[in-house]
């Protein structure tokens, strides 16, 4: 049987498209198996994250009672001590829960957004090499 893995984006923000993004995130929570939370190594990402628990629990509990955190994707991530404070404190949080994998935070993203052009589709696309390492973590975690 096929499994369904969500990647869920949680936006901050208080307007319409916050709202819309929620209900979005909710429904993707309600039918799926698990769920990739993406976390950008920054304070008010890793402070969302625990507000996106809140909706994660009231989703498990009311509607989708087998729902499973697949793992916590750090994003954007450099060298700067936030970075690496936020690293310790969503590994002290959610121990193995936390890929190995990390997403930089690369001029590349931009450029290929303005190519239109996938950054997997770049042969030397070192964000595009995260992101395949990526899937092959993933991978080997579910056993496949």
């Amino acid at each position: 049987m096929a499994k369904i893995i969500a990647i869920a984006n949680q936006k901050g923000g208080v307007g319409k498209t916050t709202t819309v993004v929620n209900i979005l995130v909710m429904n993707a929570l309600a039918a799926a198996d698990e769920v990739i939370i993406p976390v950008q190594v920054q304070k008010f990402a890793f402070n969302g994250i625990v507000q996106f628990e809140d909706i994660f629990n009231l989703i498990k509990e009311k509607i989708n009672h087998d729902l499973k955190i697949c793992g916590i994707l750090e994003t954007m991530t450099d060298n700067t001590q936030m970075a690496q404070a936020v690293d310790i404190a969503l590994k002290e949080r959610y121990g193995g829960l936390v890929y190995e994998t990390t997403i930089s935070k690369r001029i590349e993203a931009a450029n290929s957004t303005a190519e239109q052009r996938s950054l997997i589709s770049k042969k030397n696309s070192v964000i595009g090499g995260q992101y395949r390492k990526l899937v092959s973590e993933i991978l080997e975690k579910e056993g496949i």
